[in-house]
């Protein structure tokens, strides 16, 4: 049985095999080039090996397919703060925190928390996989935790913001020092 390429790709990192999950993520994006789970799957990669440049592109592949793509900004924003170029990280986040406020984050996770769910119970049937895992937290614990993070990112945000104001003057088209 040939399993779907997200499913391959999360066992893949479930094991520690972050390359070849990213590979399979990068061979579904040859067959859909707008698979948001797959764009934002590599722009995690990207972050996670400090590979700058390509996460600057894929997060641009992402907000190409929607502007308001909140986790594509955000790792936009991150690889702006890697090239310490401050006016972009700036306004980066700026429209990250606007995205964030449009989202319904209790019914985005609430959802995701489900879904998640039911993913990892399946993978969880694989041979060898259910003994290397605790058992799985409630629906309610996930979305707790989803929005803890978010509430974290926020205050992050606005800090960053805050900082931004204090060096490079008022709003996002401040003149820099």
């Amino acid at each position: 049985m040939e399993w779907p390429r997200h499913i391959r790709a999360g066992v893949l990192a479930v094991r520690g095999r972050h390359d070849a999950a990213a590979a399979e993520y990068r061979r579904a994006l040859e067959s859909d080039p707008g698979d948001p789970a797959a764009l934002i799957a590599l722009l995690r990669d990207c972050r996670a090996h400090g590979a700058v440049a390509d996460a600057i592109a894929v997060a641009n592949r992402a907000l190409a397919l929607d502007a308001g793509n909140y986790i594509a900004l955000d790792g936009l924003a991150w690889a702006y703060l890697e090239q310490q170029d401050h006016h972009r990280a700036f306004v980066t986040v700026e429209r990250a925190l606007k995205a964030l406020d449009a989202l319904d984050t209790g019914a985005a996770f609430g959802g995701v928390a489900r879904y998640l769910i039911g993913a990892v119970r399946l993978v969880l049937r694989l041979p060898g996989l259910r003994g290397r895992f605790g058992t799985l937290r409630s629906t309610s614990e996930m979305q707790a935790e989803a929005l803890r993070g978010i509430a974290e990112w926020r205050a992050w945000a606005l800090s960053y913001m805050a900082w931004y104001r204090q060096e490079h003057g008022s709003g996002s088209t401040g003149a820099h020092r």
